[in-house]
């Protein structure tokens, strides 16, 4: 067993989500994933605030919200979401660099398993 959903997904064939000894999903890394839609999306940039990460973060439609070095690092349950996230970016007046989308993982995926359940 492990908590770490990037060594569950590197490590596993197969993969179960629990929730209190019950089995919420199960299937291999790459199924679950895809699962929810969700998206990863990185914005390089500057004057990315605590503040303003604790705002994305507070979103429905944001899974995970954090800020590394110049990279504001997102999980969002859908592609509009993203579009909304960089307006609120620019609102705030943080500078944007690049915006770049990808397919979410399977972090994201137990997150929003586990949004429909708590």
């Amino acid at each position: 067993t492990t908590k770490d959903a990037d060594e569950a997904a590197v490590l596993c064939d197969e993969v179960a989500v629990m929730d209190h000894g019950r089995i919420v999903a199960a299937g291999t890394p790459a199924a679950l994933a895809s699962h929810n839609g969700a998206m990863q999306v990185r914005i390089q940039g500057s004057g990315f605030t605590e503040d303003l990460v604790r705002l994305i973060g507070c979103r429905r439609d944001v899974l995970h919200a954090h800020s590394v070095h110049n990279s504001l690092l997102l999980q969002v349950t859908h592609p509009a979401a993203c579009a909304a996230v960089v307006n609120l970016v620019v609102e705030s007046g943080a500078d944007i660099v690049t915006v770049e989308r990808g397919q979410g993982g399977l972090d994201a995926a137990y997150r929003e398993l586990l949004r429909g359940i708590v």
